[in-house]
């Protein structure tokens, strides 16, 4: 167990992932601080309405670089995610403190592999709804290296789902996740194609036997 100071994001931060925040001054922006000056990790929560509406699980994250602080106070930094907790008992104050806290435990993760079948399933797939989206220029070269958390943000999860991805521990489980959402979607980006031609149709000659 241990204690971490609380960051609640209308976000899903994934272990490995780097991300770019910025924040208004206030309460986040001391959490920020004391955390980089005691060198110390935070934590990661989904708030999908209000900031103290945590979730069970966060993403663990230390402040990689503090990029800018303007005038305002407001902060622009960068943070990496490095694992996932389980909140235990949350703390709404901290004594001389504006932010919260909790008490959080880590569960045991697998490592981030997982049979090349599945992920070769997946890759094609994930190049396939590109395609059709007409967006190849987008996917990187390097697919290939990707581990689920990866992938997650990049094949139309909504936020609900990229939360209940974070809390599968096994890298086949996600996956499997993963790759049901891309086989229940793909049927609607064929429809909307199919739509997309029609419409491009409309007002033009066509050959009628």
């Amino acid at each position: 167990m241990d204690f971490v100071p609380i960051l609640s994001l209308k976000a899903i931060v994934y272990p490995t992932e780097q991300i770019n925040i910025h924040l208004p001054e206030g309460r986040d922006t001391q959490l920020v601080k004391d955390c980089i000056e005691k060198q110390k990790p935070l934590g990661i929560v989904y708030a999908k309405e209000h900031q103290s509406d945590f979730r069970n699980y966060g993403t663990e994250a230390v402040v990689t670089e503090l990029v800018k602080t303007l005038e305002d106070g407001s902060l622009y930094l960068r943070i990496k995610g490095t694992r996932v907790f389980r909140l235990l008992e949350v703390k709404e104050t901290i004594p001389e403190k504006a932010y919260s806290g909790a008490i959080v435990e880590y569960p045991q993760q697998e490592e981030l592999t997982v049979a090349s079948k599945i992920k070769e399933l997946i890759i094609s797939e994930a190049k396939r709804l590109y395609e059709l989206m007409r967006l190849e220029q987008r996917l990187p070269t390097d697919i290939r290296r990707w581990c689920s958390y990866d992938f997650a943000h990049r094949i139309g999860l909504d936020q609900e789902q990229e939360y209940v991805l974070l809390t599968f521990f096994s890298e086949i489980q996600r996956m499997e996740y993963i790759r049901r959402h891309l086989n229940a979607i793909m049927p609607v980006v064929l429809e909307l194609e199919k739509i997309k031609q029609q419409v491009e149709m409309n007002g033009h000659f066509r050959n009628l036997s």
